[in-house]
């Protein structure tokens, strides 16, 4: 198996679209550090000013008609995490950790570029027909398809070591290799601010959000092995992280939303109060469901499926 894994792995780094994904994420994360650092404000008087510029603009936002109740919601989170920070006298001046703690919202990005690789290594296979030569061997096909998810996987974990370096070695020379002790505010569940440890929130937000770096490549993967197109798989997957999430938050009136999977990809969401009104216990079900039932319908599907025809 091991063997096998890492063959996918040599043939997936000898693509140049593998090299352009991890290129394109440390540009990504570069270009997002520099913005923040050029945007933090040059001294302490001229934070507060900012702070409250907040206050005021979001304030200003609340009255826009028709605005949808989660947006509401959240304008209202940032009022009160704001006016905290101004009457607590909290440190204003941006931090390493709170720097890299940002930059975990491009695990949507790099769910795309896995999800890519996870099409591709699949789809790839049939569009050249070197499927036929790799199942003639003694392997079983269900080895052969459990390394090639396990290098997609691979990969994800590689993706996201770039990620957070970059994002450390980056926001360290910037900002300076200090400001743990700076807290990350949040609301909580009963309406209050939360101060937590930068450090380990920052560490929380990888490990949730990188959910989204083992379901959506798992779909891409279902649909490169039903349907053995790349373009399709691909599109569709896109399609899913992009518009998912925001279409379950704008149905959450219905309570049938709190079914979908675009509504359990980002567990931080969980933590901090989501508009679904589920447990995180909740999420981790319906995510396991939909991970069982993904990987079954492509192990039933590659192992049941004439290659020839």
């Amino acid at each position: 198996m091991i063997r096998l894994i890492k063959n996918e792995m040599v043939k997936m780094f000898t693509r140049k679209s593998t090299w352009a994904m991890i290129a394109f994420v440390i540009a990504l994360t570069s270009f997002s550090s520099i913005v923040m650092y050029k945007m933090a404000p040059e001294t302490p008087e001229n934070s507060r000013s900012y702070y409250e510029q907040q206050i005021q603009s979001s304030k200003q936002a609340l009255e826009t008609p028709f605005l949808p109740e989660y947006q509401k919601e959240e304008l209202k989170k940032s009022i009160k995490i704001n006016e905290y920070v101004l009457e607590n006298n909290i440190s204003m001046e941006p931090s390493l950790w709170e720097q890299v703690q940002e930059n975990s919202s491009l695990i949507s990005v790099i769910a795309i570029f896995v999800s890519v690789a996870a099409a591709t290594i699949v789809a790839s296979e049939f569009s050249q027909g070197t499927i036929k030569l790799l199942l003639i061997r003694p392997i079983s096909r269900g080895k052969v398809l459990l390394s090639k998810y396990l290098a997609v996987m691979t990969f994800g974990l590689i993706m996201m070591a770039v990620l957070f370096t970059v994002s450390v070695v980056l926001s360290g020379i910037l900002f300076g290799f200090d400001g743990a002790a700076k807290p990350f505010l949040y609301i909580g569940t009963e309406g209050n601010v939360v101060e937590v440890d930068i450090l380990y929130k920052t560490m929380e937000s990888y490990g949730l959000r990188s959910v989204a770096i083992i379901m959506y490549p798992t779909l891409a993967f279902m649909l490169a092995v039903v349907f053995r197109t790349n373009a399709l798989a691909q599109g569709l997957t896109i399609v899913s992280i992009i518009l998912g999430p925001q279409v379950a938050t704008a149905l959450t009136k219905y309570s049938w939303t709190k079914y979908l999977l675009f509504a359990h990809t980002d567990l931080s969401l969980i933590l901090t109060g989501n508009p679904f009104g589920v447990s995180f216990t909740f999420s981790i079900i319906i995510l396991a469901i939909y991970f069982v039932i993904m990987n079954f319908i492509s192990w039933f599907t590659f192992a049941k499926r004439d290659i020839a025809g």
